[in-house]
């Protein structure tokens, strides 16, 4: 019979202790290793080079996500990842997001075993190597996180991926553009926001302009002599189309087909 190695990485005894008897009740696993933090946990993935890992997210030294992180450096390791965490909507979301499984620990007595069972099966969705799979995480935790913004006399937290455009106005605050037709104030200058943003969303479009590439509806060559390229974003008007300056167009065209699928370019 086939043994699945199993490596368990959880920062309390007493859930190592639980996942490992529940674990241990289907005798296609065998448990190799288990570790009390992501740094432990990478040590024994790179000595046992596991089928699978039962994966805590919220530990001392270096957590779940860091964890996963970590093996991009090690793309000769490629286990199954199944999160095992306390309730936790935006860490959910990104997991289901990036195609990795999840059990709720208050749910492990039920879920576990089918979780170990579908893994067995071959059911486990594999079509997404490990390395695309943490990509895709990457960019979901980067792109739910909050980001601070100071405006007026008032600390307010946004998402970046809720983030259409920002635009630049001398001797008035940034305002901020948001996918719900929300406009927030910003008092930091545009460089202090910029640095904040997820890197693989957002382009400075020039000295006026910061878009969130997600966001971009099209790209028109506006006739005229001196033909003109705008960009026109989602959730604004076209009355808020936004001038590409000179030499920035080829670097937009490269910013999107390196992080984003192709968007459209259209004549007027």
């Amino acid at each position: 019979m086939i043994k699945y190695k199993t490596i368990i990485i959880d920062d309390i005894p007493a859930n190592i202790a639980e996942i490992k008897r529940i674990t241990e009740q289907d005798e296609r696993f065998e448990i190799v290793a288990t570790a009390n933090n992501g740094v432990n946990g990478l040590k024994e993935i790179t000595t046992h080079n596991p089928d699978l890992v039962l994966l805590d997210i919220e530990m001392p030294v270096m957590g779940g996500f860091d964890l996963v992180v970590a093996l991009k450096e090690f793309p000769d390791f490629n286990p199954v990842i199944v999160f095992i965490t306390v309730y936790n909507q935006f860490a959910i979301q990104a997991i289901r997001h990036s195609a990795f499984d999840y059990i709720l620990k208050t749910s492990m007595e039920e879920y576990l075993p089918q979780a170990l069972n579908k893994f067995a099966l071959g059911k486990t969705d594999r079509n997404l190597m490990l390395g695309e799979k943490i990509e895709t995480l990457i960019s979901s935790l980067e792109s739910n996180k909050q980001i601070l913004v100071r405006s007026h006399n008032l600390d307010v937290f946004i998402r970046p991926s809720e983030i259409v455009y920002i635009s630049t106005n001398k001797n008035r605050p940034n305002s901020i553009f948001m996918q719900n037709g929300d406009c927030v104030s910003a008092n930091q200058t545009l460089v202090s926001i910029e640095v904040i943003l997820p890197g693989r969303d957002f382009f400075r479009l020039g000295k006026r302009h910061i878009i969130n590439v997600k966001y971009i509806r099209e790209i028109r060559n506006e006739i005229g002599f001196l033909r003109k390229k705008f960009v026109y974003m989602q959730h604004v008007p076209d009355s808020e189309r936004l001038l590409i300056p000179g030499g920035k167009y080829p670097k937009l065209i490269q910013f999107i087909n390196d992080n984003h699928s192709p968007i459209v370019i259209s004549g007027k």
